[in-house]
């Protein structure tokens, strides 16, 4: 189980504690952070497991909750990047957020985060 939960962590960049695979539908539900965010179809093959993350799937994940339950890591890294702390994150699709400047309303950047053993994120 736990080499799955590696191979699903790596492909998707997010924090996971755990994976329950449904026996009965070819899926298998994702927990971060204690919280179901979603499921991924598979298949089966011998010796192998396919997951679907394409971005229709990835986009049903519940991206809001993976960024709370991560808000301070990542508000923090966010300030690194952008030099400054005085904006306003915005959560956008899967893995994504955006960046406002709280005094002028204005875009600063959309930012991509992922995480491996800590989170990092880049300009779009």
């Amino acid at each position: 189980m736990n080499k799955e939960i590696a191979i699903i962590q790596r492909e998707l960049k997010i924090p996971m504690d755990n994976v329950i695979f449904n026996e009965i539908h070819p899926y298998v539900e994702i927990l971060s952070a204690n919280i179901n965010i979603g499921s991924l179809p598979f298949i089966a093959t011998p010796g192998n497991i396919i997951y679907d993350t394409s971005n229709e799937v990835l986009f049903r994940l519940k991206w809001n909750q993976i960024y709370l339950s991560n808000q301070a890591e990542i508000d923090s890294e966010i300030y690194k990047l952008i030099g400054r702390s005085d904006v306003l994150i915005t959560i956008g699709t899967f893995r994504r957020l955006y960046v406002k400047d709280i005094k002028t309303d204005t875009l600063i950047c959309a930012v991509s985060c992922s995480y491996d053993t800590n989170w990092k994120v880049e300009k779009e």
